[in-house]
């Protein structure tokens, strides 16, 4: 099977993600602002460990992806999927690095 560059670039991008997740777990406070379309207080916040779905989620996009462009003969649907996972990986990277920077800004 082989991947294109997107595909790899995304995969590589969400692996490394949650990498550094995993590098700043002791750094970062025990409950985090995950569930920001959740009531304001308690319920927004998850575990610090659930930093690591969104990338997570991301990756089993990809899979599923990668696996329904390898079945199709349809270009434009190879391109729309491609296309949906970057921006998944993107959002998804956004959102932990916007979380991320947040918790830093508030504890300096």
């Amino acid at each position: 099977m082989v991947i294109n560059r997107l595909e790899g670039a995304a995969a590589i991008v969400n692996v490394i993600l949650i990498l550094a997740v995993l590098l700043l777990m002791n750094r970062l406070p025990p409950v985090v602002p995950l569930f920001y379309g959740l009531p304001y207080g308690e319920e927004q916040l998850a575990s610090k460990w659930s930093l690591i779905i969104p990338p997570i989620v991301a990756l089993a996009f990809l899979g599923v992806n990668v696996f329904v462009t390898r079945t199709t003969k349809d270009d434009f649907i190879r391109q729309i999927l491609t296309g949906l996972t970057v921006v998944t990986t993107a959002l998804s990277t956004i959102t932990v690095i916007r979380i991320i920077l947040l918790i830093v800004q508030k504890n300096a």
